[in-house]
């Protein structure tokens, strides 16, 4: 059973910003919508008003999802990502794609194949791209899963995780120090009305160390649930570096 993140209004409102379908993460702010419904046959009752229904089972369910990013570099990023999973014609069966997010986890949904991209759209503030998906089941052929290949097994969930990894590594040493400074002039303006008028960079640094602290928790996040499946799964001789591994 996955661990459910805390809800957006709590602990880490920052985890259900972050998405990872395949082996990337997207940049930006990504929002998932999920729908799951029924299905009836009905026919019209013969004498009578109203109509008979048939339970048929339960409709795939539906995702909508939302990215959306405001810097050069995350939009460059993300069209570079949104490649991989755009719709190409001739292709004989589209993949199947392992998908993370929050409210994927939520949901119970682990897999995806991608029915119908939009954007880039531009709203003066925000560039987004919208994902619309179909849930899938657990690929079983060579033809599918992460990044073209079989999702899901111990040899992917570790590629996955150690990319993950790769990149949280990269950009630390930059990441923590703009925690810092965020935190510090955070602290300034909180004790001090009028820091931010006399500091108008402060402004810039608390932003940016906002957006490190949630990229940091994400990516944490992230390879927290890799761990999880894996030891679930079980995977035969996973890594020491990723037993022990703690978020904490």
């Amino acid at each position: 059973m996955p661990i459910l993140p805390p809800s957006p209004q709590h602990a880490a409102p920052d985890t259900w910003d972050t998405l990872v379908i395949g082996d990337d993460a997207y940049p930006g702010e990504a929002t998932v919508e999920i729908s799951k419904k029924y299905n009836f046959e009905k026919k019209k009752a013969a004498g009578k008003s109203g109509e008979d229904k048939t339970f048929k089972g339960v409709e795939t369910a539906k995702l909508k999802i939302k990215i959306r990013v405001w810097t050069d570099e995350d939009y460059q990023m993300l069209v570079g990502m949104i490649k991989k999973i755009d719709p190409v014609a001739g292709k004989k069966k589209p993949e199947i794609f392992q998908v993370s997010h929050a409210t994927c986890t939520a949901r119970n949904i682990s897999y995806l194949v991608v029915v119908e991209v939009k954007g880039p759209t531009h709203d003066r503030k925000y560039t987004y791209f919208e994902i619309e998906a179909d849930e899938e089941q657990a690929p079983t052929n060579k033809n599918v899963g992460i990044g073209g290949k079989v999702g899901g097994n111990c040899g992917d969930m570790l590629k996955q995780w150690q990319y993950i990894r790769a990149t949280y590594d990269a950009g630390a040493t930059v990441r923590e120090l703009d925690i810092l400074n965020g935190t510090v002039y955070a602290l300034n303006a909180q004790n001090d009305p009028t820091y931010l008028i006399a500091h108008p960079e402060a402004q810039v640094a608390i932003v940016k160390g906002k957006k490190a602290r949630d990229e940091k928790q994400g990516l944490l996040y992230q390879m927290e649930l890799i761990r999880q499946k894996m030891m679930l799964t079980p995977c035969p001789n996973i890594p020491p570096g990723i037993t022990t591994f703690s978020t904490s």
